[in-house]
């Protein structure tokens, strides 16, 4: 038989610390391991649209969406770069002011973080955007530039993209083929059929999936298309030169500089065969170089550049495309916006413009005094794929208070983020002030009767 020893009784002391310690393990239980911070259920959250890289977005604009923030208040959105090297200057983005559910939604355009242009944010560029109630930091998004399928340049202010970007990249890049001057669209070309292409400032890619890679992209034959407007040319065959390159296909010979360059930037696929022997021609900037023409190029030898910038190659891209049709705009109604009621709207419609460019639309006032007003351009979205724009302008300013004999300007132009033209002159129309009804002329000309 076994005897069990009575225990003996925990003194005061004893069950005191007993009790602390049952009471720090359930605090523990209640609030998870220790150093962890509690969740908060309810906390801000701020998401970005699209959430994996707004800078390869197609409309070059992108979201910002807020949940759980205090209803009624303004919230203050600054974007920072912080990778490859965290940037000292801070991108204000439009304030945002949260609704009675706590949520708010910011659209901004992404030309505000240059985000995506070359070179400017290249692969690998992060961005923090902050999210601020009263000078303290509530939520955070961040992003990564992939620049793995669209590229944007802030010197024409368009996007390349798939794969005539792969192309471009692939094919000598800015060198040889310059900056996008267009976005893509669908044009009937030289043999009437109707193709996906877009415009750079040297070439025109043409998407042709009947062919397999790599001649699924071509390129326009605009040599041929300017060499037929240039006079004197020596386009006819000629025989073989001792120390020439020649060409029998066509009958021509290129110079060593020459068939250096054409070799090294993509040969026959990219610039076809030689079209003419090498001759002086007066280009464009008013100055005379020796040059020679390919089915799609021009070279041009710059011998006051150190190489490999002594050749150059013509910029028919931009001559093609500005000869595509002139610039015209009508307005609605047509016998001009001042014969109605103040601020009447006025819808401007343009035609002649590049697919894709953003198209501005700006008004200028002469006064009868000769004093002068208007307003600045401003930006717009960019041209359909017609070369069409339409804008509604609802605050022309004129009406029965403009003075009589004042004459109103309004233009619409191309435009690059730095507000230079981007390819070609805009376009106008006036009307002039009478205070009778006013008499629709021809054209884009607008008066009114006596």
């Amino acid at each position: 038989m076994v005897t069990l020893a009575k225990r003996r009784p925990l003194s005061r002391r004893r069950r005191h610390a007993v009790f602390l310690v049952a009471c720090v393990i359930a605090l523990v239980a209640a609030l998870g391991p220790l150093g962890a911070s509690p969740a908060r259920a309810n906390s801000p959250v701020l998401t970005l649209t699209p959430e994996r890289d707004p800078c390869d977005s197609q409309d070059r604009r992108a979201t910002l969406r807020g949940l759980n923030f205090p209803p009624g208040l303004t919230v203050t959105l600054t974007a920072v770069r912080t990778a490859p090297f965290r940037s000292n200057n801070l991108n204000p983005l439009p304030d945002a002011t949260v609704a009675a559910d706590g949520t708010f939604a910011v659209e901004f355009e992404l030309r505000r973080l240059s985000c995506g242009y070359e070179p400017q944010q290249p692969e690998g560029t992060r961005y923090e955007i902050d999210a601020e109630i009263n000078r303290t930091i509530v939520a955070t998004a961040t992003f990564t530039v992939s620049g793995g399928g669209r590229s944007c340049f802030a010197e024409t202010g368009s996007c390349a993209q798939g794969r005539f970007l792969e192309y471009w990249r692939m094919h000598g890049g800015l060198a040889v083929n310059g900056y996008p001057i267009s976005d893509e669209f669908d044009e009937q070309l030289e043999d009437g059929n109707t193709y996906r292409v877009q415009y750079f400032e040297r070439v025109r890619f043409e998407l042709h999936p009947e062919n397999a890679a790599p001649h699924d992209v071509l390129l326009g034959q605009f040599g041929r298309r300017i060499l037929a407007g240039v006079s004197g040319a020596p386009s006819a065959p000629v025989p073989a030169e001792a120390g020439y390159t020649y060409f029998p296909e066509t009958g021509h010979n290129v110079g060593p500089r020459f068939t250096d360059y054409w070799r090294s930037n993509g040969g026959l696929a990219q610039f076809g065969y030689p079209l003419t022997e090498l001759f002086t021609e007066r280009l464009e900037d008013g100055n005379t170089y020796r040059v020679q023409y390919f089915e799609r190029a021009r070279f041009e030898l710059h011998p006051e550049n150190a190489a490999p910038l002594d050749v150059l190659l013509g910029q028919f891209g931009r001559r093609i495309l500005t000869a595509r049709g002139p610039r015209a705009i009508t307005l609605d109604p047509v016998s001009g916006p001042c014969q109605g009621a103040d601020q009447q709207q006025v819808t401007v419609r343009g035609s002649g413009f590049t697919p894709g460019v953003s198209v501005s639309c700006s008004l200028r006032r002469e006064r009868a005094s000769a004093s002068t007003a208007g307003n600045s351009a401003s930006g717009g979205p960019p041209a359909a794929a017609n070369g069409t724009s339409v804008r509604a302008l609802p605050h022309v300013g004129c009406g029965p208070n403009e003075p009589v004999g004042s004459t109103l300007t309004i233009t619409m132009a191309e435009y690059t983020p730095d507000r230079t033209p981007a390819v070609g002159p805009g376009a106008s129309a006036t009307f002039t002030v009478t205070g009778v009804r006013a008499a629709a002329t021809t054209g884009a000309t607008f008066s009114t009767a006596q």
